[in-house]
């Protein structure tokens, strides 16, 4: 048998191995280091220890005797101490004047806080040494004199242990007091503890018969609560329940019990809780006490609430749901595994009809034409795993058809394999008709009931797509005079005028010839299968043999337009629109002549080409670049009386950098077509009154300039106040200054135009009427307007070369503006037969090539400096 032993010496610390054999001693060992060697073995077998430091090998011997059913664990000096406290009991320190120096077992045991409350039994030699000590105060401490008896250290050492033992009871109580004193007030958990269901109010457990929590889960405090009782704040609907819980709990028949209930706070307000009812026994003083632990969960009822809500508005959306939902196998029955009962409602099948293909498999009930897109639009989203949805029909029991929407997806495994297939399929026949229905409104004239221009883009872009082949024209009919009726005789003249109009066009329509009404004023025919231009020509001439006769009685001009697709079919619709009426615009004839036709070819390409450079330009122009490309030139205004200029029309000119001089008669149109006529016309009004300016500084201060206004630019709310913003920048007497309006303001609103026409003249301005005779005007008509002149255009002036004086009306003309109050000017005058004419009979004014042609600004005061030589 093998063992250790730790010897300690007052020297040093050795260790020595031994071996003992039943009863057989291993080396040279005195009786007294075996029985020091004996205490050293019973030390590392017990237990319980006390640390001996300072003892020789007697002392030690004595001690092991002593010690009893503790170990000794023997130290020679203060070098090697115990790193725990663990197990020991008692330190007996020899300080006399055969042990350790005092001051340093007070360096090392006595004053360490590592062995604070281990008491220290201090082997000293005489009162003096004690006294010393004494004044220390250090708190463990207790003294023993020499010499050593066995029996009072012995009772001295029983004494220390039952302390030691006593303390270290009192220890194991005092942990889990610590620990439930804290825990109670910190716990997350409500706890209340009761006695037989009743509020604990005195004695020992009072204090821990409510947790701080308690008092913030129901807004009470800890008096409130004792003095109202848990009844009177208990939620009047779950207190019958709680009270008979209790009940059996305290009659045993129940070990506890669990529930949901609220608690009313002093607001009114409640609040839901899950309590935990338990008893607790005390059997020491034989008491039973109720433990009863709260958990506030009202968030949990809010989320349950919001669920049970959410499951109450499902099922009540799946009973009303105009249609049904639905649950299926994915196979090609579409196998319904759950349908909704808005199923009958739906296909006339009542759910078990249909679940589990019983009476009639779901792939049945669509129509047939859908079937196989709608497969393969479910192959397409199983494998993308993307949302289905898609619009059909399906037959219902009855036979009646019924438009559906159906949005589906697919539900996976975990491997990612199909399951099944859940949507809903939402019955959208009423919405189809209403879509039906606007789309009617949408692509049809709600006055011809033919269908309109979105609806032949729609057929063309349809057809782009499917159709290539050749053989396919747009065929317009223009009736764009037909606004004249219109405005003579009102909008419904003009309205029952096409109606008439579109009966005759529809009696030409066929698969091959589809009309559509494209505008107010146009019909266009979508032609297929004319694969030559003399078949498009043949249709052209029946549609105007058709319209002759209705047209002719009303007096209405007509154009036809032909554009034939082939090599303009991938064109914008827009583009095809704008090509055709050109081709009907170029066609456009009066109501005495022939309609005439025009086909879309090269040349009319061209002329939209250069349209649209000249827009590009004069875009150019009227953002301020490059402006010297649009300048002016005067023209001078002969005064028959005085046979003197007395004025000059400024006229516009256009020089274009790719097209050269481009004629007025050809941008002027188009400037007001795209009302760029507002931007650029007052730049050629401030052109003009600059060229007046210089007038004025070279001498000439009675030249009047006239300047031609558009209706357009005139009904510009801010064209007085701009007008007169150049008059007074150029300091330009306004009775210098000719505005001349063309007879298409009979075209605008009379009464807006006449209110600013004599705001002008009684500001000083001169009003012309220009190209008299051609249009609208009539002295009826020029009698509303406020003007001051009458330019007769040259029209009747040519006249005058030809005919005889008593054929011509032109002096009738000029007699009757007299009487109305105005002067007259001739325009066009280019002969001096003309000029004659024109003076016999009263005219005041002429102008034209026989007085001089349009001038540059220098050109024309050089013309008068040589009239005042």
């Amino acid at each position: 048998m093998r063992f250790s032993v730790t010897i300690f010496d007052f020297r040093s610390i050795r260790t020595m191995q031994f071996s003992r054999i039943l009863g057989r001693r291993y080396g040279t060992i005195t009786n007294l280091e075996y029985f020091a060697m004996h205490i050293a073995y019973k030390g590392c077998m017990m237990t319980e220890k006390i640390v001996a430091l300072g003892f020789d090998m007697c002392e030690l011997a004595v001690l092991g005797m002593i010690s009893q059913e503790s170990s000794i664990v023997t130290m020679a000096d203060c070098c090697t101490l115990p790193e725990t406290q663990e197990s020991i009991f008692l330190f007996i320190i020899n300080i006399g004047s055969s042990g350790i120096d005092y001051e340093t077992a007070r360096a090392t045991i006595l004053g360490s806080s590592s062995y604070k409350g281990i008491p220290k039994l201090l082997i000293i030699d005489d009162y003096t040494q004690e006294a010393s000590i004494d004044c220390e105060a250090i708190a463990d401490i207790d003294y023993y004199r020499r010499p050593i008896l066995t029996d009072s250290l012995k009772l001295r050492i029983r004494f220390h242990r039952e302390r030691m033992q006593l303390r270290r009871k009192c220890l194991a109580y005092e942990t889990p007091a610590r620990l439930f004193n804290a825990i109670f007030p910190q716990s997350p958990v409500d706890i209340y503890i009761s006695k037989n269901g009743e509020e604990i109010t005195e004695g020992a457990f009072a204090p821990y018969s409510i947790s701080p929590m308690v008092e913030t889960i129901l807004q009470r405090k800890r008096e409130e609560i004792h003095t109202l009782g848990w009844s009177q704040f208990t939620h009047p609907q779950d207190l019958p329940l709680d009270l008979n819980n209790l009940s059996k709990l305290e009659s045993g028949e129940i070990d506890g019990y669990t529930m949901d209930k609220r608690y009313l706070r002093p607001d009114g307000s409640s609040i839901w809780t899950n309590i935990i009812v338990a008893p607790i026994l005390l059997t020491e003083e034989d008491i039973t006490l109720q433990l009863c632990l709260i958990s506030d969960i009202s968030q949990r009822k809010k989320l349950e609430e919001e669920l049970a809500q959410n499951e109450r508005s499902k099922d009540i959306l799946l009973r009303h749901l105009p249609g049904m939902a639905y649950r299926c196998l994915y196979d090609r029955s579409w196998t319904m595994e759950y349908v909704s009962e808005g199923c009958h409602a739906l296909t006339g099948f009542l759910p078990e009809e249909i679940v589990q293909n019983r009476s009639i498999p779901y792939a049945d009930i669509i129509a047939p034409e859908y079937r196989e897109r709608i497969q393969s639009a479910w192959d397409d989203a199983i494998q993308g795993k993307r949302i289905f949805k898609d619009e059909y029909e399906i037959i219902a029991s009855n036979g009646q058809l019924k438009w559906v929407l159906e949005t589906g997806q697919g539900v996976f495994d975990e491997s990612g394999t199909i399951e099944s297939l859940q949507g809903i399929i939402l019955d959208i026949t009423e919405k189809e008709t209403y879509e039906k229905q606007l789309l009617h409104i949408h692509e049809y004239d709600q006055n011809t009931g033919l269908p309109n221009q979105r609806a032949l883009e729609r057929l063309l872009d349809q057809e782009r797509v499917t159709d290539q082949k050749s053989g396919r024209a747009l065929v317009c009919v223009n009736i764009s005079t037909v606004n004249s009726i219109s405005m003579t005789y009102g909008f419904a003249q003009g309205q029952k005028v096409i109606c008439k109009i579109a009966a005759e066009l529809k009696m030409l329509q066929d698969a091959d010839h589809i009309l559509f009404n494209t505008h107010e004023y146009r019909f266009t025919y979508y032609v297929r299968n004319c694969h030559q231009s003399e078949e498009t020509t043949s249709f052209v001439q029946k549609i105007s043999q058709q319209l002759h006769p209705l047209l002719a009685i009303e007096r209405i001009g007509w154009g036809i337009g032909v554009l034939e697709l082939e090599g303009y079919a991938q064109h914008d619709s827009d583009t095809l629109f704008r090509n055709v009426l050109v081709a009907s615009e170029k066609s456009l004839a009066g109501f005495e002549q022939d309609s005439g036709y025009c086909f879309f070819n090269k040349k009319l390409e061209l002329e939209i080409e250069r349209e649209h450079i000249l827009l590009k330009e004069l875009n150019e122009i009227a953002s301020g670049i490059d402006e010297g490309r649009l300048y002016l030139e005067f023209q001078p205004i002969l005064d028959l009386k005085t046979n003197r200029v007395t004025g000059f029309e400024a006229l516009s000119r256009l020089k274009s950098n790719r097209l050269g001089v481009v004629p007025p008669l050809e941008f002027i149109p188009l400037l007001e077509k795209t009302k760029l006529i507002i931007a650029l016309g007052e730049c050629i009004i401030s052109k003009s009154l600059n060229f007046q300016k210089a007038l004025r500084e070279a001498g000439h201060d009675h030249i009047m300039i006239s300047i031609n206004v558009s209706p357009i630019q005139l009904l510009k709310k801010e064209f007085v106040a701009n007008l007169m913003h150049l008059v007074e920048a150029t300091q330009t007497n306004p009775a210098l200054i000719c505005l001349e309006i063309t007879e298409s303001i009979f075209e605008s609103n009379t009464q807006e135009i006449n209110r600013l026409l004599r705001l002008l003249r009684q500001t000083g301005f001169h009003i012309a009427l220009d190209d008299f005779g051609t249009g609208f005007s009539s002295f009826a008509r020029e009698r509303e307007l406020q003007v001051d002149c009458i330019k007769i255009d040259q029209s009747f002036i040519s006249r005058l070369q030809h005919l005889r004086e008593e054929e011509t009306v032109t002096g009738d003309i000029i007699s009757m503006a007299h009487k109305q109050g105005h002067y007259v000017v001739a325009e066009g005058v280019e002969t001096e037969t003309q000029k004659h004419y024109l003076l016999t009979h009263g005219c005041d004014k002429i102008q034209g090539y026989l007085i001089g042609r349009p001038h540059s600004q220098n050109e024309a005061l050089a013309l008068l400096e040589r009239q005042t030589e």
